[in-house]
């Protein structure tokens, strides 16, 4: 499968927005030092679809920083287990968090894999007064997988 580094743009060094949505062979991925990665079907680049979803996954406990999102959004856990302060969520729960409240999730002891969802652009702020960081592939210093690429 061919992996391309997210393009930056040529006038000076800024984040090329990528474009990405499902389609039958393609995806977005991204990930940390500290182990958690993200598989991206949809990053809200795409004007037809404005939409985020993208799934996250960790295979050990980790608490994870505390952090807010500029959109309300969806969680869907498909294994492992999460905490959200005193909230123990196994296989199967939706959280629904609403835009601007800061949480912290905390991975269970083999971790997780939950599916993420945003109904547009988003930015995430981990720091109380921080700038946004733009949430999408490019912006996460992700790539692009074969033919997600719009």
């Amino acid at each position: 499968m061919p992996v391309s580094p997210v393009r930056r743009d040529r006038s000076g060094g800024g984040l090329w927005a990528g474009r990405a949505c499902v389609r039958p062979r393609g995806w977005g991925f991204s990930g940390n030092p500290a182990g958690t990665h993200a598989t991206w079907f949809c990053d809200s680049t795409w004007e037809s679809t404005p939409l985020t979803l993208l799934r996250v996954e960790r295979d050990t406990p980790r608490q994870g920083p505390a952090h807010h999102h500029s959109q309300d959004e969806i969680i869907y856990l498909l294994d492992g287990g999460i905490s959200l302060g005193s909230l123990d969520a196994e296989p199967g729960a939706i959280l629904c968090i609403p835009a601007d409240v800061r949480y912290r999730i905390t991975a269970g002891p083999v971790g997780y894999r939950f599916l993420n969802y945003r109904s547009g652009p988003a930015a995430q702020v981990y720091e109380r007064d921080s700038a946004p960081q733009l949430e999408n592939v490019a912006a996460r210093d992700g790539y692009l997988i074969d033919d997600r690429i719009l």
